[in-house]
């Protein structure tokens, strides 16, 4: 089983929440940009977001 957080953010507030995402989770997101940043809202500021910062954990693999 795979769990994941997914937070937005724009240009100028990425290092804010990448600090609030590894402060909450303890470990470092993976970042991405955005391709349609209208669809997502920055996580500080609401406004458009520009980035995708994903952090995976639980995973699991089921043996037979």
């Amino acid at each position: 089983m795979q769990d994941s957080h997914i937070w937005y953010a724009c240009d100028e507030h990425l290092e804010y929440v990448m600090d609030d995402m590894i402060e909450e989770f303890h470990t470092a997101p993976t970042l991405e940009p955005l391709q349609s940043p209208v669809e997502h809202s920055c996580k500080w500021c609401k406004e458009a977001a520009e980035y995708q910062l994903e952090l995976e954990y639980g995973i699991h693999e089921q043996t037979e």
